[in-house]
């Protein structure tokens, strides 16, 4: 199954690059980079499609980063500040699903017009090759899993970015 997830993750990047994404403007991680990024965040273990996109964009997200407008995404090894993690957690401390908020693992920060947003896999699953992403703010996190599983949540930021691509053609 894990290499299942892995595999997954490759062929949605490979996807994007055959839409017109152009790989040379993503960097990725090594895996030493990786860890280091998790021991940072206090998780045990990061998922199998998790280490999969950050070897693939971990330095750099090139056009990943953008979410249209005025908004963009931070992922990757260096771009989780400690006090994202902290924020992330304590609002899932304060009104949550989440099992595990201790361990959680922040993907992303998305910086909108409206706030920050935080997409994180929940600390009792990150040992799983592709946990479910869930979403929250300081409002705390929806009651269940905003996606259910890394690979979708990833498939949709494809998506997204392949709309972009789209739209420049379209132009």
């Amino acid at each position: 199954m894990s290499r299942d997830a892995a595999a997954q993750i490759r062929a949605l990047f490979a996807d994007s690059v055959g839409r017109g994404f152009d790989p040379r403007t993503v960097l990725g991680a090594d895996d030493a980079e990786i860890d280091a990024m998790a021991r940072a965040q206090r998780v045990p273990a990061v998922p199998v499609a998790v280490r999969e996109v950050l070897r693939l964009m971990g330095r750099e997200l090139g056009r990943y980063e953008s979410l249209g407008g005025s908004g963009r995404r931070r992922l990757g090894v260096s771009a989780i500040y400690p006090e994202d993690r902290k924020r992330a957690e304590n609002f899932a401390e304060y009104d949550s699903s989440l099992t595990d908020p201790g361990h959680l693992l922040v993907l992303s920060v998305l910086e909108l017009d409206e706030g920050w947003f935080y997409e994180v896999v929940d600390g009792s699953q990150v040992t799983e090759p592709d946990p479910p992403v869930w979403f929250g703010s300081s409002d705390g996190f929806l009651a269940a899993p905003n996606y259910p599983s890394v690979t979708v949540w990833f498939a949709e930021m494809c998506a997204e970015v392949e709309g972009m691509l789209a739209e420049e053609i379209d132009r």
